[in-house]
Formats: structure tokens, C-alpha cells, sequence
């Protein structure tokens, strides 16, 4: 998303109230008024498969370690030893590292 997108979709929410927001002096937007405009954006529920935002306990097997793939993965992209130069890992390291914790590779593609 850029960032105008994400203006755009916190000023035009229904979750904020920004009436509010304009007749405050001073007002300082809580974070998670915040983020609760961009995860729900204009709809009443979460929607994974529309929203911006992932569900990062989100899985796609009855594999209950799942739950904790995304951010084990994150843990891994973070601490990983074999960036690049820009901070990128490659993609088979990623796989290499994941499968070795027994996560298939349809699980870690999800």
C-alpha cells in the first residue's frame, strides 16, 4: 500500500470517527484506532482475502504448529545470516530454513 492509500483509507473509514479528530485540538490518533481502520477498511468484519493486512496466525493445514509459521518465518527473515547487501534473503534459503522445522513447502507457499 502506499501511503496516500493508507490516508486515504484511515480518513475514509467507518471506524474513525473524524469529526472527532478535526474539532480536537491537539488530537493524537491512538494506534489501534489506527490499524483497526486499516485492517477493516469500509467492511464490518476481517476479511483476509481482501485486507492489507495478514492474519499473521492464518494457516492452512489441521497442522496446529501452523499457527506460528509467519512469524517464525519474520524471526528467520530478521536474524537471517545470508542477506544481501539491500537486506534481502533469498527465497530458497527461506525454504531451506523452514522445511528444516518440518513445515511442508504448501504450508510455508501459503
Amino acid at each position: 500500500m502506499e501511503i496516500l492509500d493508507i490516508l486515504r483509507t484511515f480518513i475514509g473509514s467507518g471506524h474513525v470517527d473524524t469529526i472527532k479528530i478535526l474539532e480536537s485540538e491537539g488530537y493524537i490518533i491512538p494506534l489501534h484506532e489506527f490499524i483497526r481502520a486499516l485492517i477493516y477498511e469500509d467492511r464490518e468484519f476481517y476479511y483476509p482475502q481482501e485486507s492489507q493486512i495478514v492474519n499473521l496466525f492464518d494457516i492452512s493445514s489441521n497442522d496446529p504448529k501452523e499457527h506460528f509459521l509467519k512469524s517464525t518465518i519474520l524471526c528467520f527473515l530478521n536474524k537471517a545470516p545470508k542477506k544481501d547487501s539491500s537486506g534481502y534473503v533469498e527465497v530458497k534459503n527461506i525454504y531451506d530454513n523452514i522445511q528444516s522445522l518440518c513445515f511442508t513447502p504448501q504450508q510455508i507457499d501459503h
